[in-house]
């Protein structure tokens, strides 16, 4: 009877430690898979900061280029208004009687 007990005891034993590696290697087989996903999460995230930072890098040179092409503009019509100016002032020393004639026309 203790022989059978002592059997059977040992057969439980064996069913359990076989249950325990079957979970362990469940759990290395999920463990496994987690890490894989982590990185491949971690390459994603890798791919997404990159895109971010040249997106960000080429906005703020496209923010600069506009800046700068805003002061050219800026330069290029005072220089135009400068050039005005002078065309009126070397007509008026040209023919300031003409110039002084149209300048009345043109408040009449």
């Amino acid at each position: 009877m203790l022989r059978t007990e002592l059997a059977t005891t040992r057969k439980k034993l064996e069913h359990l430690l076989l249950e325990k590696e079957n979970a362990e290697e469940s759990v290395k087989k999920v463990q496994k898979v987690l890490e894989n996903e982590r990185m491949q999460l971690r390459e994603v995230l890798k791919q997404a900061k990159m895109k971010i930072d040249s997106i960000t890098a080429r906005a703020d040179t496209a923010e600069r280029a506009h800046l700068a092409e805003k002061e050219t503009t800026k330069a290029q019509a005072e220089d135009l208004r400068k050039k005005d100016l002078l065309i009126t002032q070397l007509k008026e020393e040209i023919d300031p009687e003409a110039q002084a004639g149209s300048v009345q026309r043109q408040c009449h």
